[in-house]
């Protein structure tokens, strides 16, 4: 572990972390040494900088830690509906879910990963600007919602729809404030988002009891959440299944969403990466249909991915509360404060990578991911409470950008400013403005003869 240097103590450091928040990560991360500490209202919150001490809290001492962190950013009345799951309750609602991560399971998503998109792309045309945040945010919507709880999205339009929007946007709002104070009184937004919440959960408890009453066993994700018993015979209640499928529905639907979208502008922004990804497509492919056993012969498009998560993670930072007072590395943890770790910080620390905040996904092909350490490169979390959805996140991606180039080219928009947003994801700001050009057309290009 890197030695622990005499941290920077900064006090009142709200308004620097509403207004510039990826800022001020990576200003911590140059000049905290291996933490810094700072108070926001009356919070204490330790900057984790080192890998080592990440590792202790998500790892080695997670017991010492809670996500409820966030629950203070939500209202009373709201509390009992989204539940951020700890110790044996969670472990509980991730076993029973893990199944439908399984190897076998994502052999068959991938044939309605590439029939979603091709369906998507049925309404697209040469020569137009569209807003591709907002298409991959439903792209991934309808992929979820139909692999994991054999739902098609595209049916769901007003109220349920309306519904999912407000909760992801609360939601988003909520969670980019972080150590926000928590809504005291109920007001108009908070009434909205409890009305949403309502409807949501009553189709969900509606779609519950008819899985329940109907007997039948599916191979959807909600269907084994349903049927599934623990090691003592215990079932999951209506309740638990509606929360977990919740929780996995918007977790899978916004991050894989958020790193299409800077997927997309990154190879926009880098065209010879984009035709070696081209190239490799058509290589292992040809005329076929990409598949889940297809993934292997794909190296180049996972390089690519990791290098999107590495500059845009769209977890670009979480935090853990010290539910009891512990030592990290020396370090003394009080009971009550916060501990901060951004992966968008990380990733771009000069201590592990070259150039770290150039787009070069060729910088994974020489076993770095395996030279780094644990924590220096952390997307998807670490630890027990890693996210298990990971390879259906890859493979998602990838069927997505193999159907879209068999078809498209997706350019930048000129004057079109691109630039993160750290919101419940880091998300692009105010959507992604692209130009759709014909794959065909881009292949006949003098330029590229």
């Amino acid at each position: 572990m890197t030695a622990v240097r005499a941290p920077s103590l900064l006090a009142g450091s709200l308004d620097e972390f509403r207004r510039d928040r990826l800022g001020l990560f990576r200003r911590l991360s140059r000049e905290g040494g291996a933490y810094a500490q700072l108070r926001i209202r009356r919070t204490q919150v330790l900057f984790l900088n080192d890998p080592e001490l990440i590792g202790q809290v998500l790892g080695v001492r997670r017991d010492h830690f809670s996500k409820d962190y966030l629950r203070p950013l939500f209202n009373p009345l709201v509390r009992g509906s989204i539940e951020i799951a700890d110790s044996d309750s969670w472990l509980h609602e991730r076993k029973l879910a893990m199944p439908a991560f399984h190897a076998r399971r994502l052999e068959s998503y991938g044939t309605d990963m590439v029939d979603l998109t091709e369906r998507m792309l049925a309404g697209w045309r040469p020569g137009e600007a569209r807003d591709i945040s907002a298409d991959m945010s439903g792209l991934t919507l309808e992929i979820v919602a139909k692999t994991l709880y054999g739902i098609d999205a595209s049916r769901y339009r007003g109220d349920a729809r309306d519904a999912i929007a407000i909760v992801m946007e609360d939601f988003a709002d909520r969670a980019g404030s972080l150590l926000a104070l928590p809504v005291i009184i109920p007001n108009l937004r908070t009434l909205r988002f409890v009305r949403a919440l309502y409807r949501l959960n009553k189709e969900l408890n509606r779609m519950i009891r008819e899985r329940r009453a109907a007997g039948a066993e599916g191979p959807d994700l909600f269907e084994m959440l349903i049927r599934a018993k623990d090691e003592h015979g215990r079932p999951m209640s209506d309740r638990q299944v509606r929360d977990v499928s919740i929780a996995i529905f918007f977790a899978g639907h916004e991050t894989t969403a958020t790193l299409l979208s800077w997927t997309w502008h990154l190879l926009a922004s880098h065209p010879d990466v984009e035709a070696r990804l081209v190239e490799e497509f058509e290589s292992v492919l040809g005329d076929n249909r990409p598949t889940y056993a297809d993934m292997s012969r794909l190296p180049f498009a996972e390089m690519v991915l990791a290098e999107a998560l590495r500059l845009y993670p769209p977890a670009y930072g979480f935090g853990r509360l010290c539910l009891r007072e512990c030592q990290l590395e020396g370090l003394r943890v009080p009971a009550g404060a916060v501990t901060l770790m951004s992966p968008w910080a990380m990733h771009r620390d000069p201590r592990f990578y070259d150039d770290p905040d150039a787009f070069l996904p060729d910088r994974w092909a020489d076993g770095l991911a395996k030279r780094l350490p644990r924590y220096a490169y952390f997307p998807c979390g670490g630890g027990p409470r890693m996210c298990h959805g990971s390879n259906f996140a890859t493979l998602e991606a990838i069927m997505v950008l193999a159907t879209v180039l068999r078809k498209f080219r997706l350019r930048s928009l000129p004057g079109w400013r691109v630039e993160p947003q750290p919101s419940i994801t880091l998300r692009p700001k105010g959507g992604l403005r692209m130009s759709v050009e014909s794959g065909e057309a881009v292949r006949k290009s003098p330029a590229l003869a």
